[in-house]
């Protein structure tokens, strides 16, 4: 809810309390060198655009085709797409949870059940930006894109912790081969994002089960939200409808009638115009669309 300021209590009389996440964020941060080191620029420092690229979320996140590269170089070559047979085509959306949150909170149960979010800033009043939050920290109206002082605001027991590009790496190719054990048919559209072709491998709700399971066994703990559907558009728009932690299947007789209920915002290819239209695209339904 936005603005609360409510207290976070402990559920249970055993379970960490928020002084001991508190504690474990700031040994993340004391064992980060890229926050020991002073303000300074390339006159002081010869190195400092490296330093600072090593730094940037978004040069992670630009860098990972490359990364993602190197596991299909692993790889044989796909081979082609089986054929449907007449049957419609099974095609799974995969995104993962709060992808950088969820690799922080997985292995320090002192995290576990708190309001996490990945950000180098701490201070209350602070311009830094949030990445990643848990579901515990967007149940304060928390989400990525956020400065450290709202968040703060509206949740003062809101638990911080640096980014580990490394870890995100490394769980995002466990991921990854997760997929491929399961069908050579992968597009990757980020660390924390794929399509995969299921055709002909049957029912869509036991292969997401056992999906799921997988990615969560060998990432040790992340999870992963699945939408399934006869292309890639409708399975996208079923990972909506799956999270958290779930599975949603949209099947070909069934998309137009679910597509129509929902707000043309939804639609990952439509992009918020700067002039008039703006308010068309806000407040407008996809059933509508025929009709403007």
């Amino acid at each position: 809810m936005a603005g609360d300021t409510r207290e976070v209590h402990q559920r249970d009389i055993g379970e960490p309390s928020n002084d001991d996440a508190q504690r474990v964020a700031n040994e993340m941060r004391n064992q980060e060198p890229l926050l020991a080191m002073k303000l300074r620029t390339t006159h002081e420092d010869p190195e400092f655009m490296s330093t600072f690229f090593k730094a940037s979320r978004l040069h992670f996140i630009g860098t990972w085709k490359a990364r993602y590269q190197e596991i299909l170089d692993s790889l044989p070559p796909p081979p082609a797409l089986p054929p449907s047979h007449g049957c419609e085509r099974l095609v799974f959306h995969i995104d993962m949870d709060c992808f950088f949150a969820s690799v922080a909170v997985r292995g320090r149960p002192e995290l576990a059940n708190r309001p996490v979010a990945v950000c180098w800033g701490t201070s209350n009043n602070g311009s830094a930006e949030i990445s990643s939050a848990n579901y515990e920290a967007r149940g304060f109206g928390i989400g990525a894109g956020m400065f450290i002082r709202e968040a703060r605001q509206r949740c003062p027991a809101l638990v911080t912790v640096p980014y580990e590009f490394d870890k995100y790496s490394a769980t995002a190719e466990d991921m990854y081969r997760t997929l491929f054990d399961f069908t050579p048919h992968v597009q990757g559209v980020s660390v924390d994002e794929a399509y995969a072709d299921f055709t002909g491998m049957g029912e869509a709700g036991d292969l997401a089960s056992k999906l799921r399971a997988a990615i969560k066994e060998r990432t040790g703990g992340c999870c992963a939200s699945i939408g399934s559907g006869p292309n890639r558009l409708i399975a996208r728009l079923g990972t909506k409808r799956a999270k958290p932690d779930g599975h949603w299947h949209i099947a070909q007789a069934q998309a137009a009638a679910c597509v129509a209920e929902l707000p043309v915002s939804d639609l990952p290819v439509c992009h918020p115009p700067n002039d008039l239209h703006g308010l068309l695209y806000k407040s407008s339904w996809i059933v509508d669309l025929p009709a403007i």
